[in-house]
């Protein structure tokens, strides 16, 4: 895929009650919006697709790296599948991104500045990837979600033996279900941390920071469905990750 031409862009009480009119109602409000997205606006900057890193080790005894900045994933009314946003493999650096934008008709689902990602075997196994200035709104999906930071971090390294993983957030601010749950916090979360876990009928929704499986960091990890109201066979779904780092030493 190129990146510069990309396509496609509980409860049973009161309180249960509330949220699933306010989720039927910017369902019904946003349906009439749903179509094709515009999909992507990218501003690449510094490097080309494949440009090298840092010299390989011409040893690596055993190091696998990678990394990804920013993935975006829809289905449903709305389709798209785009990025990662600058990436690395096995001490080959990736491609420097200035800016990458992700909209859904004339609103934004996602917008990012300084998309970078580093993979380096030698002298330590590890992998980073970054993101600054981001926002994630997915309001015009009839997904109630609001997400921005600063500046958002994953690494992951290893020397010989097993993988030390970690990530940062700094000032995030989100909103879930019109429920602010961060404002302007800077975040080192413990691993696979759920701040966001709803589960409806009528939303699905997961926000997880700093998600570890295996040999792999994701500082940011939202996945949400909500029904479909033109075509109910076909759930409106997204998956974002924002920062993935993985290593692995054998």
């Amino acid at each position: 895929m190129s990146h510069d031409n990309a396509q496609g862009t509980t409860p049973q009480d009161e309180a249960g009650v509330a949220r699933r009119k306010f989720i039927l109602g910017t369902a019904a409000a946003t349906a009439g919006m749903w179509a094709a997205p515009s999909i992507l606006s990218v501003d690449r900057a510094f490097a080309q697709v494949g440009s090298p890193g840092p010299d390989p080790d011409p040893d690596p005894g055993g190091c696998m790296t990678s990394a990804r900045a920013l993935t975006v994933t829809a289905a449903g009314l709305v389709n798209v599948n785009v990025g990662p946003f600058s990436s690395c493999q096995d001490g080959t650096g990736g491609d420097e991104f200035a800016s990458a934008t992700v909209t859904n008709g004339t609103s934004t689902l996602v917008s990012a500045e300084a998309l970078d990602t580093d993979c380096r075997q030698a002298p330590t196994c590890r992998a980073t990837a970054s993101v600054a200035t981001l926002r994630i709104d997915l309001t015009s999906l009839g997904i109630p979600l609001v997400l921005t930071a600063d500046v958002i971090t994953a690494t992951a390294e290893c020397t010989g033996g097993p993988t030390t993983l970690s990530s940062s957030i700094a000032e995030l601010t989100l909103t879930a279900n019109s429920v602010p749950l961060f404002v302007g916090a800077d975040v080192s979360a413990d691993p696979n941390t759920t701040v966001v876990n709803i589960d409806t009928a009528v939303l699905d929704l997961k926000v997880i920071l700093n998600e570890q499986v295996g040999d792999t960091v994701n500082a940011i990890h939202i996945t949400a469905s909500v029904p479909n109201l033109l075509d109910p066979t076909r759930p409106q779904t997204v998956d974002i990750i924002v920062a993935s780092a993985t290593a692995s030493c054998t």
